[in-house]
């Protein structure tokens, strides 16, 4: 298993096997239809706008046959290319990873998709948006309340019967090591108040929670003009660089 960047020219598609992971890892109870519809939010938009800033973890042929064949079918949908211009280019993390090809009969068995400038990211979202299919949603821009203090946020998920390896703590550890060679100061990311386990991810990784506790709370009412919906729905973890 190795980590490479995200390569939208890759046949099987990178893309595909994203999408289909982003389904995969939503929320439990969350509804079918919703399901297919969270990569317009959480992971297309990063594709299309911030393709130099993610990644993938593969794993080759042999690796997916001694597990038993394929786990989890790709999305086979067919899915309109959204044609967007990129942002920063010139801020592409420094290629310290393998080349972004594809090799015969791997497996995309997770990803991290980001953005190392959350404000300009937000900016470009309507650009994003009036690309997308008539009938997909207009899903709403990541909120920007953290992005003064930590311009970058970014979002990671494995394939399920590929966790607990210690992959998607490598993907994080690549998106530092690419924040640091840019210059950018520090991340964060949300996670949804009954997800543990991605809590204690993050914790694992560096994170610290922000709005957890009675000496925060003054804080978090100054954060409000923002919006009550990004700070009460979700845990906030944040990563600041020297």
């Amino acid at each position: 298993m190795h980590i490479r960047r995200y390569n939208p020219s890759n046949t099987p598609s990178d893309a595909a096997a994203i999408r289909a992971i982003c389904a995969a890892t939503a929320q439990p109870g969350t509804p079918e239809e919703v399901r297919e519809q969270l990569h317009w939010q959480y992971a297309t938009p990063y594709l299309a706008l911030c393709g130099t800033w993610c990644w993938v973890v593969v794993a080759s042929a042999a690796e997916v046959a001694e597990r038993g064949g394929d786990e989890g079918a790709e999305d086979t949908t067919t899915t309109p290319d959204i044609t967007v211009t990129p942002l920063s280019p010139a801020r592409a993390p420094t290629p310290d990873l393998a080349p972004p090809t594809a090799e015969p009969g791997e497996k995309v068995i997770g990803y991290l998709v980001s953005a190392c400038n959350t404000t300009e990211f937000a900016s470009a979202w309507p650009q994003y948006v009036r690309r997308l299919p008539a009938h997909v949603v207009p899903p709403p821009p990541p909120p920007t309340f953290l992005a003064y203090a930590c311009p970058a946020h970014f979002h990671v998920n494995m394939r399920p019967g590929w966790t607990g390896r210690g992959l998607g703590t490598q993907l994080v550890q690549r998106f530092v090591r690419a924040l640091r060679a840019q210059g950018v100061k520090g991340a964060h990311c949300g996670v949804a108040l009954g997800n543990g386990r991605a809590a204690a991810f993050y914790r694992k990784c560096g994170f610290c929670e922000i709005f957890k506790d009675a000496e925060n709370r003054q804080k978090k009412e100054s954060w409000r003009r923002w919006g009550d919906e990004w700070v009460e729905g979700a845990r906030w973890f944040v990563r600041l660089e020297e």
